[in-house]
């Protein structure tokens, strides 16, 4: 019996097709799963330093980026131009692991990236809906596995990072409207509104996709229910934003105002990053399926008319990240879903009425299968793949060896002329030690290096970040710690040494843990 009669026999192809959205997430959930356990670390200084450190430190009732007015050392202070709401979740998360005990930094990550697994299985099925209504079960299938299988989707689905996690109040504000075909009364309006305020708390650039989608609205008259939708809005952002800043500034939207001022500054606009046009082109079509997001994008152009309500602001938010200097792939990732929607519509349709893809149609099975094992590959390896770990277990050393106790941690980068990128160390993390009583400095010159000769601190312990030079660095220290000695030595994975010397702005080097021994006169 071949593998075909097995699968047309079988139960699973009788559960499948009587309720493909559950196997769906089903497959999803696994996948995702097998990210919560073993994809740990994070992926990016955003996702940890800023959302997890920062409340984190709250928690255990000190500052560390000084967001708040009480944390700055200044007669006036003022708003940082952070969203507050989103970190403000994590506070509470953290607050309540302290109440239940539960104090290993591990742990508690773990809880962190299932909340965020589960959160992110609303993307496949808002998108899986959307699908459905506007086209048929066939490719609402085809959407749900897209996005619940994607190689990125669970790895990055886990992740602390607030363009996955805005995701699912936009699509379900999408949803609403599009389930009643935009014919809703004032009510669905507002509460479409209300989660669009929710999802723009936590990604304020979500304003270019709600100005365009507004347009759209009118486009379609509904002048009543764009003003609904509007005041919903309002009130969504108002109560998770507005009253926070309220609260912290003396008025609502502080935060905003100020990431506005820094984000529109002459400084944002001499950014020195390069700027390459086709770099979201590229993320959108690669990050959803590989090769098929390139017949996808074709496709999404074919329904860019019927479907102008999402084309045109997908559209615009990607123009606008596109002209923007600072490009970072992530940003495009509340875009991926409204894509992979579009374009797997559209290029369904044109295929559906294309002469040469009936007269071929043992050609696109081919490419899908390649497609998807290509994906599978990908899949399996990002959901498997722990990152940042020597950085990671460099810091949880001391929560295993060193727990509670006041240290002073100095780091020191392998800097040089022989290096691309040189100059900034990866910051170190405190949450991984569990210990708020810490204080750390970095080294990343040698005129740092001089400076710290004459007046610096005495640490208890030197991390060494990456092994470029490590003899010579080591013997530099001895003749300052003659009893130094070296307690660890953390590899990164191959993965994360791979990332590094591709782009070695990503600081995925080994760390080596020495101890001064040093003792005061």
């Amino acid at each position: 019996m071949t593998l075909k009669n097995m699968w047309e026999r079988s139960k699973l192809r009788l559960f499948w097709q009587t309720r493909p959205l559950i196997s769906i997430l089903i497959l999803g959930l696994f996948f995702r799963l097998l990210a919560v356990v073993f994809s740990s670390g994070f992926a990016m200084q955003d996702d940890h330093f800023l959302i997890i450190e920062t409340p984190w430190a709250w928690s255990h009732g000190y500052a560390y980026n000084n967001w708040l007015p009480w944390d700055q050392d200044t007669a006036i202070p003022k708003a940082q131009g952070h969203s507050l709401f989103y970190p403000t979740l994590h506070y509470l998360y953290f607050e309540t692991c302290n109440f239940l005990g539960v104090e290993n930094p591990k742990l508690q990550m773990l809880g962190v990236r299932l909340l965020h697994g589960l959160l992110s299985l609303l993307i496949v099925l808002f998108s899986y809906k959307i699908t459905l209504k506007l086209s048929n079960q066939k490719v609402a299938n085809v959407v749900g596995i897209s996005l619940a299988l994607s190689w990125a989707m669970p790895f990055f689905g886990v992740r602390n990072l607030v363009e996955m996690v805005c995701i699912p109040p936009l699509l379900y504000g999408l949803w609403l409207l599009i389930k009643r075909d935009f014919k809703a009364n004032w009510k669905i309006y507002l509460l479409a509104g209300f989660w669009f305020g929710i999802a723009f708390s936590v990604r304020l650039q979500l304003a270019v996709f709600y100005v365009a989608f507004g347009f759209c609205l009118l486009l379609l008259k509904q002048w009543k229910g764009s003003i609904a939708l509007f005041f919903g809005f309002l009130i969504g952002a108002f109560l998770s934003q507005g009253i926070i800043d309220w609260y912290l500034w003396g008025y609502p939207f502080a935060e905003l105002i100020e990431y506005i001022n820094y984000n529109s500054s002459d400084a944002m606009f001499d950014y020195g990053g390069t700027w390459q046009w086709y770099k979201y082109i590229i993320v959108l079509t690669f990050f959803s399926i590989p090769i098929v997001g390139l017949f996808w994008l074709f496709g999404t152009i074919t329904v860019a008319k019927k479907y102008f309500y999402l084309f045109i602001p997908l559209l615009i938010f990607t123009l606008f990240h596109t002209m923007y200097p600072n490009q970072q792939e992530r940003f495009i990732f509340p875009m991926i879903p409204i894509f992979v929607i579009l374009g797997a519509i559209g290029w369904n349709n044109y295929r559906s009425k294309s002469v040469f893809w009936h007269k071929k149609p043992k050609i696109w099975p081919w490419i899908f299968g390649i497609s998807f094992t290509l994906n599978l590959i990908l899949l399996i390896a990002a959901s498997t793949y722990a990152t940042k770990q020597a950085k990671v277990n460099s810091a949880y050393y001391f929560y295993e060896k060193q727990k509670n106790t006041p240290l002073v941690i100095m780091q020191e980068d392998s800097f040089g002329s022989d290096r691309f990128y040189e100059g900034s160390c990866a910051l170190f993390t405190k949450f991984y030690t569990g210990n708020g009583q810490i204080y750390s400095f970095t080294i990343n010159s040698l005129a740092e290096r001089k400076a710290w000769e004459k007046n610096g601190k005495n640490p208890d312990f030197i991390l060494l970040n990456g092994g470029l030079r490590l003899d010579q660095r080591l013997d530099y220290f001895f003749q300052f710690y003659p009893q130094m000695e070296i307690r660890a030595l953390y590899e990164s994975s191959a993965i994360d040494q791979f990332l590094h010397y591709m782009n070695p702005k990503n600081k995925n080097e080994m760390v080596t843990v020495v101890k001064t021994n040093f003792k005061p006169n």
